[in-house]
């Protein structure tokens, strides 16, 4: 598990301070503590886009409000699905729209939503205005302002990522915001690879820590 962030001037006092702040063990179990949340992002958007994506294929129990063929595609208006994960996680996607042109693979959505049951037994929520999945290459596109909050606390606002479904990598390459209670990280670029096992933030990063928070959480979970 490894986490990075690159191009970020520090200054040596500021170093020195941190490392006056923390222990090595602290250090280690920070950056546990936020790994999840960043990957929360991938699992929520690829579990979303699995789901949503098959309401354009036959023999699917799907709820469709309306469907027509317009201008050569397919527009499928307020579509909605909800299931289970392979191991037995719930889920739900719905949008105010879904638009396929004839014969061709891109689905368009519009204001997409999305919720899905964690691992850890929390809840994602996950809401985009706008996103593309391409079955050909199996990848989603999350256009602007897409909000990902959990019921655990954590809070990310990103544009312009994008989703390997095959891999679970994910490429944010625009400003992403990432918050957590006592932690805040900003940067303008994130790469997410081996499904969260290794975080790169990039340009312009900046990371807001409250000392007292982090060391009430991990006092909690060296209790746990």
């Amino acid at each position: 598990m490894g986490l990075e962030a690159r191009k970020e001037p520090t200054s040596p006092g500021s170093g020195r301070r941190f490392a006056r702040a923390a222990s090595h063990s602290r250090r280690v179990r920070l950056l546990r503590w936020l790994v999840p949340a960043v990957a929360a992002v991938a699992l929520v958007g690829v579990a979303g886009v699995m789901a949503i994506s098959r309401i354009a294929l036959p023999g699917i129990d799907v709820d469709l409000a309306s469907s027509a063929i317009v201008d050569g595609k397919l527009v499928i208006a307020e579509p909605r699905l909800d299931g289970f994960t392979p191991d037995q996680r719930a889920y739900s996607v719905s949008a105010r729209s879904a638009t396929q042109e004839i014969g061709a693979d891109p689905l368009t959505l519009q204001e997409l939503r999305a919720d899905v049951e964690l691992e850890d037994g929390t809840t994602a929520f996950l809401s985009a205005e706008n996103g593309v999945f391409n079955p050909a290459d199996n990848s989603l596109v999350l256009g602007e302002r897409a909000l990902l909050e959990t019921t655990g606390g954590v809070r990310a606002i990103f544009s312009d990522a994008e989703v390997d479904l095959a891999t679970g990598d994910l490429v944010v390459r625009d400003t992403v915001e990432i918050e957590q209670p006592g932690m805040r990280i900003i940067a303008d670029r994130l790469t997410v690879e081996g499904h969260g096992k290794r975080l790169v933030f990039e340009n312009n990063v900046n990371v807001m820590i409250e000392p007292t928070a982090i060391t009430a959480r991990v006092q909690t979970d060296t209790q746990q």
